[in-house]
């Protein structure tokens, strides 16, 4: 296993990089939003309601940022860091490590409680890396379209994780093991929230609490 140093520190710098490094980003339409907090009876959760919203939760900046350095982070790491070598299992193992640490540091954040975030949109992005554009992509679009019908943040990343599988299964087939990685990153948040018995909460519903 070769390792191209200057691709793989990359790749560590965007996807360990805590969130909370990015508070100070700003929030798409911000002044507007804020305004219909008070006034919209509609934009009101109920109380223990964590599902995700596409309005709130595409409003927010730093939600692109996550999955911008996702993206580029997994890709980096998976496909660029590390040439191809008759022994993989080094590689699988560092490339699993990296990816595991980095989905925690995105899901356990520390303010005055600990409280755990359902990335999403990081994990879309990781999976452009781990099952390539077009099921990350097609998987991110259909688990949105889905959206309404899933009750919290958890099944929304178990729906992100199956349908981006089963397209990775119709491009590449069972021939192809790829079809793993985006259930394993989408089960990791959940296996943490059932493991602390605490429930995922989506970016918007996190911000207020």
């Amino acid at each position: 296993m070769k390792i191209n140093v200057a691709y793989f520190v990359l790749s560590l710098l965007l996807l360990l990089l805590p969130r909370q490094v990015l508070r100070r980003g700003a929030r798409l339409g911000s002044g507007v939003r804020k305004g219909r907090r008070f006034t919209n009876p509609r934009d009101q959760r109920e109380p223990g309601d964590h599902a995700l919203r596409a309005g709130e939760e595409f409003g927010q900046f730093r939600n692109y940022v996550d999955l911008a350095r996702g993206a580029t982070g997994s890709l980096c790491l998976m496909s660029v860091s590390m040439a191809a070598s008759p022994n993989l299992a080094p590689a699988i193992f560092l490339q699993g490590a990296v990816l595991v640490l980095a989905i925690l540091i995105q899901t356990v954040r520390l303010h005055e409680r600990v409280t755990l975030y359902a990335p999403a949109f990081f994990i879309a992005g990781l999976n452009v890396g781990a099952a390539g554009l077009l099921p990350a992509v097609l998987g991110f679009a259909v688990s949105w379209v889905l959206n309404p019908l899933l009750p919290n943040p958890a099944a929304f990343l178990a729906t992100l994780g199956l349908v981006t599988a089963g397209f990775h299964l119709a491009f590449r087939g069972f021939a192809d093991h790829g079809f793993l990685v985006p259930l394993a990153l989408a089960a990791l948040p959940i296996i943490v929230s059932l493991v602390a018995g605490r429930q995922l909460s989506g970016r918007s519903h996190h911000a207020r609490t």
